[in-house]
């Protein structure tokens, strides 16, 4: 799709070839081919907030006061400073103490590429907006998202497509029916006569427009929104001109983006402080996956969150909320990639009893383990990597061992010498593994990459990765086959960190069941760590959890995955500098993820952006 110089796609159906407003939704009981000048709003929001078609590719050049030039496949939208495929000298490090980071402000400030709502958001922000009309999952449609290291929001792979434009404009539209079915479920206001009708549409603009944008609309914003109200209230009337209101500002920038401009640098420094409406969007989309609340936006209207101690009252408050839990859910499904456990497939000849039940309780066992740690029971990232409980329900109590009635979850404990944390998680296990058989390279990647932020390149072009299923005729354990394999030039170099992980959970099968044998023979769990702050041997997947407990490197890394889901970045673009805070957080309060949490919010890094060199 080409985009022309000032033509953003977010408004691609409000503007025609000849820059104009194509009107109201063909499903209004008004001529489709109404024609009203809003062309030059979309040209004047353009310029205004400096935003131009490489900019919809979710680049900001890290600060927001433009795009910069961009070309080539993974350029647009990286505002990402620092090297190497995942950051990982940076994430691997506190940063506490370190001379490097005493920029000459003395603050840390982040990336902040232009960063459009994800999926969750947008849909949680629309149920917010209009609290008193229902919006069912049917009348909203959007693509899929474009995963990035896991994660759904990463501004860089947030490039629009013909399908997402089409979409916004059709829920745009969708939701606009809905809310004007009734105007006294989104007005304030009700106009007696035709002479009340225009002080009406200014207030719902001024009311409206600053809960969309989640900030107030400035003097031109108001007076172009104004006049596009009172023209098509002119010919079509007010029902109508609120109906269309509400789908352009469903479709604007302001709306579907979080555009952070404007500010001041101190003299001498690149560093501006976000604002506080800037500062209480990203504390309510990080830690509620929606809009700022009124406490919240209230703040923000009285310039009270430019001080830690604010923000860290405003975030310990939205913490207490049943929306913190699904916002920090959310976080831990992308990060332990919880999407591995949909549509589970074992085989029935190995697996008899595996089946749809099994399925659904293997994911909401792990997920719910998660949050009981997280929230619950421990609160640590220790008990994370070591606990020795699962929820358990019938269907899930042969592969632990234990004694279960009922299809009801219950938290249970379990034998400690054969489950640590959430890396035994039977779900888990069976999430990262095959149809047949276990998959140790899955397994050690998702260690490397997710605990340890050492992502392993591709396999190299060529190289055939694909093996024949094992069975008891193959007189192979999955380690035989796969040492057997992975002993060439070209593969050892990076199996040795993979498999010295992977290995580990030879205890565990493709069904996350517990086992000594495979095939009749006895499985090998010993394993190493190569190239990390915890080098060595172990034996098992209960040994490493323990060692991966004490991990600094596994510190720093769960810090940079926290901190850039919260800006919305590669962990390239995250150095120990601005995860310091964080990691002293996890230090100070003997590993507690919540206290991680609230060091975010507070940290120079989620407060701060950069001007444009």
């Amino acid at each position: 799709m080409q985009l022309g110089a000032a033509r953003l796609p977010t408004f691609s159906h409000f503007s025609d070839q000849a820059g104009r407003f194509r009107g109201p939704s063909p499903s209004l009981p008004v001529p489709t081919d109404v024609r009203v000048n809003l062309g030059s709003l979309t040209l004047a929001l353009a310029c205004f907030f400096g935003v131009v078609a490489p900019a919809c590719t979710g680049n900001l050049n890290g600060n927001g006061n433009g795009p910069q030039a961009t070309s080539g496949p993974g350029v647009a939208g990286n505002s990402a400073s620092g090297g190497g495929t995942d950051g990982m000298a940076a994430a691997g490090q506190s940063g506490v103490g370190n001379a490097a980071c005493a920029s000459p402000s003395g603050i840390a400030a982040g990336p902040a590429p232009l960063v459009r709502l994800s999926a969750i958001e947008y849909t949680n922000t629309l149920r917010d907006l209009f609290p008193k009309v229902t919006i069912s999952p049917g009348d909203l449609h959007l693509p899929a998202e474009v995963q990035s290291e896991g994660f759904l929001n990463t501004a860089e792979a947030q490039a629009p497509s013909a399908a997402l434009i089409e979409a916004l404009h059709d829920n745009a539209a969708a939701v606009a029916k809905l809310a004007t079915a009734d105007l006294s479920r989104v007005l304030s206001c009700s106009p007696a006569s035709p002479s009340d009708e225009a002080a009406c549409g200014s207030q719902f603009i001024a009311s409206f427009g600053k809960q969309a944008f989640r900030r107030p609309l400035n003097e031109e914003e108001s007076t172009r929104y104004a006049a596009f109200f009172e023209s098509v209230r002119t010919k079509w009337g007010f029902a109508v001109a609120i109906r269309s209101l509400i789908q352009a500002f469903l479709q604007t920038p302001a709306f579907l983006y979080r555009l952070e401009y404007g500010g001041t640098a101190a003299a001498g420094s690149q560093v501006v402080p976000l604002d506080g409406h800037q500062v209480a969007s990203r504390v309510a989309y990080l830690l509620t996956d929606t809009m700022p609340d009124a406490e919240l936006s209230a703040a923000a209207d009285a310039d009270a969150l430019a001080s830690p101690e604010a923000i860290e009252a405003q975030a310990r408050r939205l913490m207490q909320l049943d929306r913190a839990r699904q916002a920090v859910a959310s976080f831990h499904a992308q990060w332990l990639r919880f999407e591995k456990l949909d549509n589970l497939v074992k085989a029935s000849d190995l697996f008899p009893a595996f089946g749809p039940s099994m399925a659904s309780a293997l994911k909401e066992s792990t997920v719910r383990y998660v949050d009981r740690i997280f929230w619950d029971e421990g609160h640590t990232l220790r008990a994370l990597l070591t606990d020795n409980h699962a929820f358990v329900n019938a269907a899930l109590a042969p592969l632990y061992g234990v004694t279960a009635g009922g299809a009801d979850l219950a938290w249970t404990p379990v034998d400690a010498s054969q489950r640590s944390g959430i890396l035994t998680q039977a779900g888990l296990m069976a999430g990262l593994a095959h149809e047949r058989n276990d998959a140790p390279v899955l397994r050690g990647v998702f260690v490397l990459g997710r605990l340890l932020c050492q992502q392993p390149p591709p396999p190299l072009a060529g190289v055939n990765t694909s093996l024949p299923p094992l069975t008891a005729e193959s007189n192979q354990t999955t380690r035989e086959q796969l040492e057997a394999s992975h002993n060439t030039p070209q593969c050892a170099g990076c199996h040795n960190a993979i498999d010295g992980i992977g290995f580990a959970f030879e205890n565990y099968d493709a069904l996350g069941q517990w086992r000594t044998q495979q095939f009749g023979k006895p499985v090998d769990s010993s394993g190493a760590f190569v190239g990390t702050d915890i080098d060595g041997s172990f034996v098992g997947a209960v040994d490493m959890g323990k060692k991966l407990a004490e991990s600094k490197q596994v510190e720093g890394c769960l810090a940079a995955q926290w901190l850039g889901y919260a800006l919305a970045v590669r962990r390239a673009g995250i150095d120990a500098c601005m995860t310091a805070p964080l990691v002293k957080a996890l230090e100070d309060s003997n590993g507690d993820l919540r206290e991680m949490l609230v060091a975010l919010v507070k940290s120079d890094a989620f407060r701060h952006r950069l001007l444009a060199d």
